[in-house]
């Protein structure tokens, strides 16, 4: 009897250890399943903080490149980008390599971006690396107005990165209900700038604006040129949330570009350019002629017609009294 209490006895203390010991294991299993699973949770939101730094950064270069350089410079411009700069204050980021591919590529009208560094994210037992990330840019923005009457409100619809911005005034009339505003890439060297395309066709009464981004705007040597006409738009320079733009009123859609008035004619900016073909008979605001003038050119008299002594005075030839004209 005593034998079978003392294995009774020791039965008991054996099972007992054995269920402190299960106890014991699966506590520590659920808290290295906790720790793991919070480790999981945190490298997944580090790499979606991580892919959301990388996406702004793109777009910063992508908008800065439009800005500075133009499309057709977009591939050279953002191999220049430095993204891995932006990563030092995330923790646990291990970055294997320093050096990072972007690829960007202009294709008709949107930007394909591919994008690959060697980075790791790493939380003690819980690693991820970072494959390649690829992005699209639409160039451009479609608008439905739904209004075939006046704007409520004034409208401003503008392309990818506010490049192109189009300004409808309230009680402004639209010939049309929807708008397309968008940036192509220049096709002549003579632009200044991309080109800003807003379709289809529509008409404004009395009238909206177009302004596009232009840092070296200079009040009467830029200019908004319509490129289906190849006519300047009377053009002046605004500072609106610290960037510049040329701007111009317009009446209808079309394509538009910055051109300098040294190379197309502006009859708005009270100088003649006789370099490019201004006079009295195509430019009369710019070129005053005298009274009694023929269209040989004569020599003027005394007394010319228009603001006589403004230094704008030339005859019908396009010879002119200003050094501009010269």
């Amino acid at each position: 009897m005593q034998k079978k209490k003392g294995q009774l006895t020791t039965f008991v203390l054996v099972g007992f250890v054995v269920v402190i010991l299960i106890v014991l294991i699966t506590i520590l299993y659920l808290s290295l399943t906790t720790v793991s699973i919070n480790n999981k949770l945190y490298v997944n939101n580090k790499l979606e903080e991580l892919k959301s730094r990388i996406e702004e950064c793109i777009t910063k270069g992508l908008i800065d490149c439009l800005r500075a350089v133009g499309a057709e410079n977009i591939k050279e411009y953002m191999k220049s980008i430095n993204c891995l700069d932006i990563f030092g204050d995330i923790p646990d980021i291990k970055i294997n390599s320093n050096k990072e591919t972007i690829n960007a590529n202009l294709i008709k009208d949107h930007i394909n971006v591919d994008y690959y560094a060697d980075i790791s994210l790493v939380k003690e037992n819980v690693k991820t690396h970072l494959g390649k990330l690829s992005y699209t840019y639409n160039l451009y923005n479609i608008y439905g107005l739904n209004n075939d009457k006046g704007a409520d409100s004034t409208m401003q619809l503008s392309t990818f990165g506010g490049i192109g911005i189009l300004v409808v005034p309230q009680g402004t009339i639209i010939s049309g209900s929807n708008f397309s505003i968008g940036i192509k890439q220049k096709d002549d060297v003579i632009q200044l700038s991309d080109t800003i395309i807003i379709k289809p066709y529509s008409t404004f009464s009395p009238f909206a604006s177009i302004n596009i981004v232009y840092d070296n705007c200079i009040k009467g040597k830029t200019a908004i040129v319509d490129k289906q006409t190849s006519q300047t738009l009377e053009t002046v320079c605004l500072t609106l949330n610290e960037d510049t733009y040329a701007s111009a009123v317009i009446t209808s859609t079309s394509d538009y570009f910055v051109g300098s008035c040294d190379k197309f004619q502006c009859c708005w900016n009270k100088i003649c350019e006789k370099g490019i073909g201004e006079n009295c008979n195509n430019c009369p605001s710019d070129c005053i002629c005298s009274s009694g003038q023929d269209v040989i050119g004569n020599e003027p008299t005394e007394n010319p017609v228009g603001q006589p002594g403004d230094g704008n005075e030339v005859d019908c030839t396009g010879t002119s009294r200003k050094p501009e004209c010269l």
